[in-house]
């Protein structure tokens, strides 16, 4: 069983790579690399409590957004009696052994700690035992649509998202868990400035932008729209931060001390090159899309150019002037269908 499990997931984990492309992958591989060690500094400061929560939301979170229980009963039904109960079993032990494994070393284990392990690894074990299509709630799917109603339609692409894929939305709460240590912001704002590239690669039709009649209505609606948009979900995330650059203390979470020993000028300094960059690549991928309206079959492939329009972000000048570029093109084209 468990070669079976390694030989699948290897195999799932190489076709996800290959769409995701090896530059896109290797930038996302160092972001996560400097979290989770920035993460795990962190732990010296958390009860143990706090860390089981930290897993359990973890846990839950890939548990309530799997979408393999039918492939899981197909081989219970036809292959190895309760393959899914073992299949999850399994991954969800690994990933318990994955998160506390670096924890021995960074820790000074006592008894009421490993008392909290175990507490948490029958929970993770006994989550196994029920599907998440069982774990699903109809309240929690009626919730979810509201909250997407309220996305206005001038951001279609971010109603379209989200309706299709709940992954953003456990990585925005995620992540509003995650800026309690305030120095995770910078890195969950690029963090999400990849995900851009899968809200903005689809064209609406034509007919929806001939509406507009000019360009600068046109250019004016969609470029600030998108920039309002695009700020204001991540307002939880800012407010959490500058509280806890205050002082303010949390429920679960003392971070009064966090400031102690990095300037909050330099940070805040980070903070709004991050806050630049992820705007450039937001433009960026709104201009390139409408770059390509001769596109046939309504999809843009923007990985690769905004991959390597990443690479050169830190260079201002540079990237200014390809994004002045991509928009002449653009704008010509709008026009084109404009008139």
């Amino acid at each position: 069983m468990i070669l079976f499990l390694v030989k699948l997931r290897f195999k799932q984990l190489f076709r996800v790579l290959s769409e995701f492309g090896l530059v896109r992958g290797i930038i996302l591989l160092l972001l996560v690399g400097v979290g989770i060690g920035y993460f795990y500094e962190k732990f010296f400061v958390l009860e143990s409590y706090q860390i089981e929560l930290i897993f359990l939301a973890l846990i839950f979170s890939l548990h309530q957004n799997r979408n393999d229980y039918h492939f899981l009963s197909y081989l219970s039904k036809n292959q190895t009696k309760n393959s899914g109960f073992r299949i999850r079993t399994v991954e969800y032990t690994s990933l318990f052994f994955l998160f506390h494994f670096p924890l021995f070393f960074v820790l000074e284990i006592s008894w009421h700690q490993l008392i909290y392990f175990f507490i948490s690894f029958i929970l993770s074990v006994f989550l196994a035992f029920y599907s998440p299509k069982n774990v699903k709630s109809i309240h929690f799917a009626l919730f979810f649509k509201k909250i997407i109603l309220l996305i206005p339609l001038s951001v279609w692409e971010w109603r379209m998202t989200l309706r299709k894929n709940t992954v953003f939305f456990l990585l925005y709460i995620l992540g509003c868990i995650i800026c309690v240590f305030w120095a995770a912001l910078p890195y969950i704002l690029l963090f999400y400035a990849l995900f851009l590239t899968e809200i903005y690669n689809h064209l609406e039709p034509k007919e929806l932008i001939q509406s507009y009649q000019t360009k600068q209505k046109f250019w004016n609606n969609r470029l600030s729209s998108a920039f309002l948009f695009g700020n204001l979900i991540f307002l939880p995330h800012y407010v959490i931060t500058f509280l806890n650059l205050l002082g303010i203390k949390f429920i679960f979470f003392d971070i009064s001390y966090s400031t102690a020993n990095f300037p909050p000028l330099v940070f805040l300094g980070i903070l709004a090159g991050c806050f630049i960059l992820y705007n450039l690549i937001l433009f960026q991928l709104i201009v390139y899309k409408y770059s390509s309206l001769d596109n046939q079959n309504g999809k843009t492939l923007n990985m690769f150019p905004i991959t390597i329009f990443i690479l050169i972000s830190i260079f201002l000048p540079v990237s200014l002037f390809i994004f002045y570029q991509t928009w002449k093109k653009a704008n010509r084209k709008v026009a084109l269908l404009l008139n």
